[in-house]
Parts: structure tokens; C-alpha cells; sequence
């Protein structure tokens, strides 16, 4: 009997550690995609001036082809710290792109292909266009007394 129920806790210890790891994994995402976003606005901003359509365009286009992943580290029951890394093209291709699309004429901005940019500087660089993977963000977590993660700031 008390093998059973030493064997029940520690099936409840380790539930617990999973569903907290997993809470804290979908925020540490959301936080990292968010992070991220915010990186490409700011791109999009600065260098693609003649029309909100394309720097939307840009943005989509960057997000739908990056990939993120967490690793989450248990500190205790109440901390955690996430790391985010996002698979995407380089910094320097993106900027790239963008002051590329930057000079489109506004009258043709819908029909700019982000994806034959990429591929045309690949080209005239001699660089692989493949998603690398990057940092997004370190995120420190604590569950509050409702029991809810929450990101500190």
C-alpha cells in the first residue's frame, strides 16, 4: 500500500511539473512571437515608408516563415525561465528585403513578392536564404497566489 501510494504522489509530482512547464511554454511562445512582431513592425516602420498595405505584407510574410521554440527551465513551483529562439532569416536579409520593397512604387506595392526578393539576393550574394535559428527572448516567470505564470517585467 505505501508503494501505491508513494508511486501516486510521485505520479502527481511529476504531472504538476509537466502542466506548469506547459503553461509557462505556450507564454514563453506567445511572449517570444510577440517580441518578434515588434522587431518587424519597427523594420517595416523604418523602411518600407510608402504604404501601410506592404509593411503589413512584410510583417505577415516574416512571421509565416519563422518557427519558435521555448526551453523552459523550472527554477521551482514558482519560477521558471523561458528561453525563445525563432528559426527566421537573417537580420541583414530581412533589412534587406525591406528597403528593397521600400523603393516599390506605391502604385505596385501589391504585387511585390517578398519570397522572389529573397531568393534574388540570395542570388546576387552568393548567401542561403534558410531560416536560421535566433534568439527571440529570455523570459522570467512566477506564479502569483491565484496560481497564475505571470511574465515579470
Amino acid at each position: 500500500m505505501r508503494k501505491i501510494l508513494g508511486l501516486l504522489t510521485l505520479s502527481l509530482l511529476l504531472t504538476s511539473c509537466t502542466s506548469n512547464e506547459g503553461a509557462v511554454k505556450k507564454l514563453a511562445l506567445a511572449d517570444g512571437e510577440a517580441h518578434y512582431e515588434e522587431i518587424l513592425q519597427k523594420e517595416a516602420t523604418d523602411l518600407i515608408p510608402q504604404s501601410d498595405w506592404l509593411r503589413e505584407a512584410y510583417v505577415s510574410y516574416m512571421k509565416k516563415n519563422s518557427e519558435f521554440e521555448a526551453e523552459i527551465k523550472m527554477v521551482n513551483e514558482t519560477l521558471a525561465i523561458a528561453s525563445v529562439s525563432v528559426a527566421t532569416y537573417s537580420s541583414s536579409q530581412r533589412k534587406t528585403v525591406a528597403k528593397i520593397a521600400g523603393t516599390v512604387d506605391p502604385g505596385k506595392v501589391r504585387q511585390f513578392n517578398f519570397g522572389n526578393a529573397l531568393q534574388l539576393i540570395s542570388q546576387q550574394t552568393g548567401e542561403s536564404v534558410k531560416p536560421e535559428k535566433q534568439n527571440s527572448g529570455v523570459f522570467k516567470y512566477h506564479k502569483n497566489s491565484s496560481g497564475t505564470w505571470v511574465l515579470e517585467k
